[in-house]
């Protein structure tokens, strides 16, 4: 995965109250709060994809949105559906690497591992209209908020946040982080995920309960 690209204008500030501004958020005690797991659709480097469908099915423990595209699939024709599966489909122009869709997937507390939940299957084709190995993408499923990768979403995540855009040296986030971090779905051109202090106070939300999911 290439290095993900982060935006700090205007950050610092933000971080530095994160902490004081937890204690302005109450939980609300009618939301029962769902976690939220995103796939990463990511295309490896030099596989010539100018053509993919792929469906997702879904046991009925998980709700689902259709899949979203990132701006690697501007140059070409991308849709994608919910209808008790989620099923998506690219006919375009040869798709840089990086990561080009996301889909979101919510769950009850309980649920571990959403790979326990979903089946997924894809046809890939290159520029020769040659079908092409399925793993020519590759999913990688995110806790989203789970920032330090413990496998809860909580003040800690909060924290370690807040002390990435205080100084990314001192206090550095795992790549996998880093994905989980950017709760508000933003991509550059690249396909590198971008991550800022709305991030963050979204975050602050959600561990509060202030929202059901992200």
């Amino acid at each position: 995965m290439k290095k993900i690209k982060k935006i700090l204008t205007s950050i610092t500030a933000a971080a530095v109250s994160a902490i004081s501004l937890c204690s302005m958020f109450s939980a609300n005690a009618a939301i029962t709060q769902l976690k939220t797991f995103r796939v990463f659709h990511e295309v490896k480097a030099s596989s010539n994809i100018t053509y993919f469908d792929y469906t997702i099915d879904y046991t009925s423990k998980v709700t689902a949105n259709p899949s979203r595209k990132t701006k690697l699939l501007d140059n070409g024709n991308f849709v994608s559906t919910n209808n008790n599966k989620v099923q998506a489909t690219y006919l375009g122009n040869a798709i840089s690497s990086g990561i080009i869709a996301t889909t979101d997937f919510y769950t009850p507390m309980s649920v571990s591992s959403i790979f326990n939940e979903i089946n997924y299957n894809a046809t890939i084709r290159n520029s020769s209209n040659n079908n092409i190995a399925p793993t020519s993408i590759t999913i990688t499923a995110v806790l989203m908020g789970d920032v330090n990768q413990d496998g809860v979403v909580d003040n800690n995540d909060v924290t370690a946040l807040s002390k990435y855009f205080l100084n990314k040296n001192m206090y550095p986030i795992s790549e996998k982080g880093l994905l989980a971090a950017n709760v508000t779905f933003n991509f550059d051109q690249n396909g590198d995920p971008l991550i800022d202090k709305i991030d963050l106070s979204t975050l602050i939300e959600y561990v509060h309960g202030s929202i059901e999911h992200f």
